[in-house]
């Protein structure tokens, strides 16, 4: 019976292929190939006959639960792939993009699925995702990490590729701050839908943000340097928010980016017909800055914040193995029978 299946795929990539060729207006996704193979090949596998009223309905729910899964799939594919872009956007090898997308992927699948199917996979999946995101290398990490190893130039003497500079911004085009209108270079706004649970305890959900920065002009004590932006991609690291605060079901919350302030910037040196600009470019794909005593501060508790990221981690997968271990207590005595574990394959 399996050749239905496979016949059935074999039309749905028809399908999704005609449509999303010669409409205009494209109504199927890839979502249709697993789908027309299940719609057929269980059809024929179940073969209901006339007045088969629990065969029928047998098959109308394998479609459906079929159809929810395909959709939970599908979305959860969208969301690998625009991660994996982003990762491409914010520097990343395809490589690298590609394996944290898959992975990803997979775990959020686990939380969603694993409850279902089995706690362990649940519960696994999700110290697997603390741990992802504790040591996950996000711009700003990236930031961070660059500014320990480059050497601070100056303007006057600084050289091409990725340069680490000091200093004030001297020019560019003021701006009001969204919350207060407070005069200043940038402004990174967000707003969050405030819900809160039964026991009252609230959280936050983004729904809209606004970054607006435009070129500047840093200076320090051997020069000036112009700075081209990009609003989408330029890192702050440690900035202090200007305004946050709460009304009815909103919260507010702004950076800004201030002229009479040291700031430590990480960008590449290239040339603009001959005269130095900093910018965003590859290979580093990276252009940001943060504030010169929050990076002191973030250099002297590197030890002890890196040291504690590695122990929790370690705690983190250790209580999920524990977790996932098939155990019994007798006499005072618990055994641990890690030989049994589903994942090693135990039985």
């Amino acid at each position: 019976m399996n050749i239905y299946y496979f016949l059935g795929a074999i039309l749905g990539a028809l399908i999704f292929y005609l449509d999303n060729r010669f409409s205009q207006k494209k109504k199927t996704n890839w979502g249709i190939i697993p789908f027309i193979s299940i719609v057929w090949g269980t059809w024929v596998y179940i073969s209901p006959q006339k007045g088969d009223y629990l065969d029928i309905i047998y098959y109308a729910v394998i479609l459906i639960v079929a159809f929810l899964i395909i959709k939970f799939v599908r979305r959860l594919s969208n969301s690998a792939y625009a991660h994996y872009q982003k990762l491409q956007n914010e520097g990343d090898t395809k490589f690298s993009a590609s394996i944290k997308s898959i992975y990803m992927f997979l775990l959020a699948g686990s939380l969603m699925l694993g409850f279902f199917i089995d706690i362990r996979i649940f519960f696994l999946a999700f110290v697997l995702t603390i741990v992802f995101y504790l040591l996950e290398n996000t711009p700003e990490k990236r930031f961070l990490k660059y500014q320990k190893n480059l050497a601070t130039s100056k303007i006057r003497s600084v050289a091409m590729g990725l340069a680490e500079i000091e200093g004030k911004i001297t020019a560019g085009t003021q701006l009001r701050s969204q919350l207060g209108g407070k005069s200043c270079y940038g402004s990174f706004y967000s707003e969050y839908a405030i819900s809160k649970n039964i026991e009252g305890k609230k959280s936050y959900r983004l729904i809209k943000s606004k970054n607006v920065i435009h070129d500047f002009t840093l200076t320090d004590d051997t020069g000036s340097i112009k700075v081209v932006c990009d609003p989408e991609h330029f890192v702050c690291a440690g900035l202090q928010p200007h305004s946050d605060f709460e009304s009815g079901s909103i919260r507010y919350k702004e950076y800004i980016i201030e002229g009479n302030k040291n700031y430590l910037l990480i960008g590449t040196v290239d040339s603009d017909n001959g005269t130095p600009i900093i910018t965003r470019k590859p290979p580093h794909h990276l252009l940001g800055l943060s504030p010169s005593a929050y990076v002191t501060r973030w250099n002297k508790t590197g030890p002890f914040r890196r040291n504690l990221v590695i122990t929790i981690s370690i705690a983190l997968i250790l209580v999920a193995f524990v977790f996932i271990t098939p155990m019994e207590y007798h006499n005072g005595l618990l055994t641990l029978h890690f030989n049994q574990i589903s994942f090693l394959g135990g039985k």
